[in-house]
């Protein structure tokens, strides 16, 4: 559903911008930005789903304190807000903002650093508050799969590797802050120079120990950067995840030349689906694998002169970008015999203390393992966590099975996409006899 919703709202894009174009006559610089942050709210109108009080609108977030953000072009709300007097704009608290849009015409290097700093605005005014289920159930599934371990309690946070602790300080902020989107229309005509903008961008913006330079920590980055075609998007979980290498480097951002409606629509559609419930079924069948170009990599470094972030960046070149995408179909984890054994348990307990338990290690020993090689091996499947001897599951809904073929298999079917997989795996064989 997803991927066609998006397909529609591009074709209006693409057919509304030229519209727009044709009235550069205007030249009047406040009327044109008021017809693009028109076409954005539009696309936003249509892009979100009926009976949830949800409104879209422009004007500033504020908090307790009185304090304001910088003015916001596009705002998805929730319930009524207060109109400011003798305008179409309005004021909202910050706990009932879901997503903002910074709305550019054009986006080049001098717009990205103000887009920065009016979406930081909007950090800095958000107030703490009680989270909501809905929030630690955003930072669970985000943890999950980027540090591919189970969510520490908070009184376990100082047991985990210095970088760990600040991936989940920073996740945790990332689900309980609203979402922050930059769409500019114009500016940067490749993926290319829109990714050597933002390194450019950076490397004005290096701290020193003299000198520190707020706001560009991960968190400071905003969730989705889209000029024209292209886009920048935040790997934070909520939805796109991969995971931190054997170094504890974190791909937080990458980038694509593919269409930006569908990112668009995949982040207010997973807040959305976190808040309200709403079934899975929005994403469609979710059986191909999003191939994106990987781009920024940041791990958190803690010195005697300050603590903060290290980036690296991945330096492909413009013909390397312009090849086409090569999308995959998704798959389970396909398993070994013993593998399969302990998961399939696992599905039934959630968790299996193995010291001590001689008859797990003697299975173990005869599939070939030891102890030690076992545990490695169920903690590269991105199924499991190890903790003090216990093997533990990180699945919502963890399912395991025999393919067709005779494979061993187990995924975690929160959304359906096992079951789905294995269908479409017993259609394949049918069909093939």
């Amino acid at each position: 559903m997803i991927k066609s919703v998006a397909d529609l709202l591009k074709g209006f894009l693409e057919k509304e911008t030229q519209l727009l174009e044709s009235y550069k006559i205007v030249k009047h610089p406040g009327i044109i930005g008021d017809m693009y942050e028109g076409l954005t709210k539009e696309i936003l109108d249509k892009s979100i789903f009926d009976g949830l009080d949800l409104r879209i609108c422009a004007g500033k977030i504020k908090n307790s304190k009185n304090a304001f953000s910088g003015e916001i072009d596009c705002m998805l709300v929730v319930g009524d807000g207060e109109k400011i007097p003798y305008t179409d704009k309005f004021i909202y608290d910050s706990s009932k903002v879901v997503a903002v849009i910074q709305v550019k015409k054009n986006l080049y290097s001098k717009d990205l650093k103000d887009s920065f700093t009016n979406l930081k605005s909007v950090i800095d005014v958000t107030e703490e508050r009680d989270g909501e289920e809905f929030h630690s159930n955003m930072l669970r599934s985000a943890y999950r799969m980027i540090c591919q371990s189970e969510l520490p309690k908070r009184s376990e946070l100082e047991k985990l590797p210095f970088e760990k602790q600040m991936i989940f300080h920073i996740l945790s902020l990332e689900a309980f802050y609203p979402a922050r989107i930059v769409w500019g229309y114009n500016g940067f005509k490749s993926e290319y120079s829109l990714r050597n903008s933002m390194i450019k961008f950076l490397e004005k913006n290096i701290s020193t120990k003299d000198e520190k330079i707020r706001g560009f920590d991960p968190l400071g980055f905003p969730n989705l950067i889209i000029c024209e075609n292209n886009s920048l998007i935040k790997n934070n979980g909520i939805p796109f995840a991969y995971p931190i290498d054997k170094d504890l480097w974190w791909p937080f951002l990458v980038s694509s030349p593919e269409n930006p409606v569908y990112f668009f629509l995949e982040i207010i559609w997973t807040r959305l689906h976190f808040m309200y419930g709403i079934s899975s079924e929005i994403f469609g069948e979710d059986l191909n694998v999003d191939e994106l170009h990987g781009f920024l990599f940041a791990k958190a470094k803690e010195t005697k002169e300050m603590t903060g972030w290290e980036y690296m960046h991945i330096d492909l070149t413009k013909e390397e970008l312009e090849k086409p995408l090569n999308h995959i179909d998704w798959e389970p984890t396909f398993l070994d015999n013993c593998q399969f054994v302990i998961i399939n348990e696992l599905c039934k307990k959630e968790e299996l203390k193995y010291t001590d338990d001689k008859e797990l290690e003697n299975f173990v020993i005869k599939s070939g393992y030891t102890i030690k090689s076992f545990a490695k091996s169920l903690k590269e499947t991105g199924l499991v966590d190890i903790d003090n001897g216990t093997f533990k599951l990180i699945t919502e809904q963890c399912l395991c099975g025999i393919s067709p073929s005779g494979k061993y298999f187990a995924g975690d079917n929160k959304t359906g996409r096992v079951e789905r997989w294995s269908m479409n795996e017993i259609k394949k064989n049918k069909n093939a006899l």
